[in-house]
């Protein structure tokens, strides 16, 4: 199993990268390189295919990991594949390549072969693409094909964005071949991730490059590597291993969970757990917002007693932000000791405990400073309370927390 701080050394590396999760984690560079080969494409760097890779299983692509340090916080993938039959070409010397006489070819053959791509057609994406492009970055037609099935195994939906476009350069690196480029953005989702209401992945690329009516070499790129795994891919490959863990060895190569499997076990396997996966996060998220719930409507008498300095004697002040503080401690407690729901976006949870712990030190605050007679410090407390209320959410209906935010004074 490789550790969290190994995944974070491997993006860093142009070596093949394994992705892993968090328990087992992914690493970001080495599961986009997946996912752009897989869930989208990826093109690999002057690397030649394996031709003993065994059948039925698909080591992740060789990743060019750019020297910034913020590409790989992105994770993002910039791989490319290149046609090793073409002759070398001397790299003063200007390659004209095979325009075709419809200006809008190019467009057309990448749009063809990422629509067929993202329908999952195997049959109809390969009429598109070269046979060193296939073997430079799956390494073979059948590990192709096994990761457009584990696409639709997944769930895999990759949605293109506005129209392909013409870049700059129209001739291969140092001259060795050259085409026309085109970039063609996507979003995407995978592993139930619409399902589960969780925006799509986005501000991701293709680049293929066509020549004649062939694409010759395709890189990817993809902004958001570390967000879908932190939401996804970790959270789905930690479920696997804790409730069922036999699956492991079915659905991946070792249980480290760092290469997949392709077969018609695995296959089967990886459709059922994703679908299980998703009913299995709703159901937990339904429940951890009743769990908030529960605790909100019985602390909520007691928040509603929650009020700073107000018209009264300093010690009856005192004493009340003394209780306020003690329930608002307990009710943060309660609600930050509840186990959250996998791949569930708890910003808005978070927020809420932050500021009720805000809140609780308010009232400690305000307890202190009546008991000094300190009415110039009460009247700040007061403020800073007004504020910090206002600022308070119960996020989107169902939440739980509605009682609570109903019971604080505003």
């Amino acid at each position: 199993m490789i550790t969290e701080e190994e995944a974070t050394r491997l993006l860093k590396r142009a070596d093949p990268a394994r992705f892993d999760d968090r328990v087992p984690l992914v690493d970001a560079a080495g599961y986009l390189a997946a996912l752009r080969t897989r869930s989208t494409t990826v093109t690999l760097i002057d690397t030649e295919p394996n031709p003993t890779r065994p059948e039925g299983r698909h080591r992740w692509p060789i990743i060019a990991v750019a020297a910034a340090a913020v590409v790989a916080v992105v994770g993002a993938l910039v791989l490319a594949a290149r046609e090793d039959s073409e002759p070398e070409v001397p790299s003063d010397t200007t390659v004209v390549p095979d325009v075709p006489d419809d200006a809008t070819a190019p467009e057309e053959i990448a749009r063809e072969f990422l629509d067929a791509y993202a329908a999952n057609d195997a049959d109809q994406a390969l009429t598109y693409i070269s046979e060193s492009a296939i073997a430079a970055l799956w390494g073979s037609v059948e590990a192709f094909r096994g990761d457009l099935a584990w696409n639709a195994a997944t769930g895999y939906k990759m949605m293109m964005v506005g129209d392909c476009e013409w870049l700059d350069n129209i001739e291969g690196p140092t001259g060795k071949w050259a085409g026309i480029t085109v970039r063609c953005g996507f979003d995407f989702h995978q592993l139930g991730s619409d399902a589960l209401g969780i925006d799509a992945y986005r501000d991701n690329y293709w680049d293929l490059t066509v020549r004649g009516r062939e694409i010759i070499s395709a890189a990817s790129k993809a902004a958001e590597a570390d967000r879908w795994i932190t939401e996804i891919w970790s959270p789905f490959g930690r479920w696997i291993k804790a409730e069922h863990p036999d699956d492991v060895v079915v659905m991946y190569s070792d249980d480290s969970q760092g290469d997949r499997l392709f077969t018609e076990e695995a296959l089967q396997a990886w459709e059922q757990r994703t679908q299980e996966y998703v009913q299995t996060v709703l159901t937990s998220r339904e429940a951890y917002a009743a769990d908030v719930g529960a605790i909100c409507a019985a602390r909520a008498p007691q928040l509603g007693e929650f009020a700073v300095p107000a018209d009264e004697a300093l010690d009856q002040v005192a004493t009340n932000n003394t209780a306020a503080a003690a329930v608002l401690d307990q009710t943060y407690a309660e609600l930050t000791a509840l186990d959250a729901p996998l791949s569930t976006d708890m910003a808005t949870y978070q927020d809420f405990g932050d500021k009720l712990l805000r809140l609780r030190h308010i009232a400690e605050d305000s307890a202190e400073a009546a008991t000094a007679g300190d009415a110039t410090r009460l009247a700040d407390l007061d403020a800073e309370y007004h504020e910090v209320r206002q600022a308070m959410t119960s996020g989107p209906a169902g939440s739980g927390l509605e009682e609570c935010l109903a019971s604080l004074p505003s």
